[in-house]
């Protein structure tokens, strides 16, 4: 049966979000933005994105929660309904509702008007536990990645901050570049003097010939996720010849360095922009060295930007930072160690960029009843 939104449910409005910290996710209209120490839902509700770029975005929550002003609250008057609800509003892509340009918003009027097509409470169920056990396998991936990434950095922080296993057997001296007593017979280099840097660039995009190819092609906004599994915009091999951008082989350590300061790595070949740069792993410096490296520097590396309304640094900067570098067979004993986390980061994020393919593919088909 074919029934409006606003007849199988109640929409409210979020509150200011208050600055208190506590346990309680904070909703903004993307998703959690922060904990809080109040809530105001603490039930099974949909929040929904209403103002700006992140108009129609759709989230879930089923605990007490606080959903700030920037989003609505649809509570669902039959509270086994609320997955089918959700993954329903998921495949309407509802930003497409919205009214302004400037300004792009939602309001309860256009969303309780949205007419919903209901098939019986089985076949919502069913439909909610596949969509359901795809979720929670992305949730228990990203978990897992989360994990691991947080062990590879302690395992480097014991090593090369720590020094853990070289107190006994070494002598240490304070190095004023780093800040930092490390063993005497290690040595200190800048890191272009062990590694080869890049920086990127972009073709034209008045030429359409250069676009929409088979090569990945990243921004510095797209730094900021971890590992790098995917580009948004791809180019071809015109694009790459007739212009400064670089194509770097997965395993490259990543560090935008335009505005947001970020660094991340490579799990897939891909182009960079002016506003990246890569630094190329190597025998000796691999990622499970370099990346919690440069993890460790980005406070540094923010305070030495310049600019004022848009923070930068310069790939000749990146070039002279200096960097403790071991004994090789220390470094062998290192890489050997961590090699596997990174490779299981790649193997599991890449995992997980194909359910959520899948995911994709299959909700329009379980939504329309098509294959159930």
């Amino acid at each position: 049966m074919e029934y409006k939104l606003k007849e199988l449910g109640i929409f409210e409005t979020g509150s200011t979000l208050i600055k208190k910290i506590g346990n309680f996710p904070a909703f903004g209209g993307n998703g959690i933005i922060t904990y809080v120490n109040k809530w105001n839902v603490d039930e099974d509700a949909i929040i929904i994105g209403r103002v700006g770029a992140n108009c129609g975005c759709v989230n879930i929550t089923n605990k007490k929660s606080f959903v700030t002003d920037n989003a609505l609250i649809f509570k669902p008057k039959e509270k086994n309904m609320a997955r089918f609800y959700f993954y329903f509003l998921l495949h309407l892509n509802l930003n497409k509702f919205h009214i302004g340009s400037s300004q792009p918003l939602l309001t309860q009027g256009i969303l309780g008007n949205i007419k919903i097509n209901i098939p019986s409470l089985n076949k919502c169920q069913k439909i909610s536990k596949i969509l359901d056990n795809i979720d929670n396998q992305i949730e228990r991936n990203n978990s897992m990645v989360q994990k691991l990434q947080v062990m590879g950095q302690a395992i480097f922080n014991r090593w090369f901050l720590q020094f853990e296993h070289f107190k006994k057997d070494n002598k240490f001296k304070y190095n004023e570049d780093l800040n930092l007593k490390i063993p005497e017979n290690w040595e200190v280099k800048k890191i272009a003097e062990i590694c080869k840097i890049f920086l990127g660039g972009t073709p034209s995009t008045k030429n359409r010939e250069y676009w929409n190819g088979e090569i990945n092609w990243l921004n510095s906004g797209e730094v900021a996720n971890f590992p790098i599994i995917d580009s948004e915009k791809t180019i071809n091999e015109k694009g790459l010849k007739n212009s400064n951008t670089k194509l770097l082989k997965k395993g490259t350590v990543v560090i935008s360095i335009t505005g947001n300061i970020r660094v991340s790595y490579l799990a897939i070949d891909s182009c960079i922009n002016q506003s990246i740069v890569g630094i190329e792993e190597n025998e000796l410096l691999k990622i499970g060295y370099l990346y919690p490296f440069l993890k460790n520097k980005i406070e540094f590396l923010i305070r030495s930007s310049t600019g004022n309304c848009q923070k930068h640094i310069n790939k000749n900067f990146i070039e002279n930072l200096k960097i403790v570098l071991p004994p090789k067979n220390v470094l062998d004993i290192f890489n050997n160690l961590t090699q596997n986390i990174y490779a299981k980061i790649s193997q599991i994020s890449l995992m997980t960029k194909k359910l959520i393919k899948f995911k994709n593919k299959l909700l329009p088909l379980l939504i329309n009843q098509q294959i159930i």
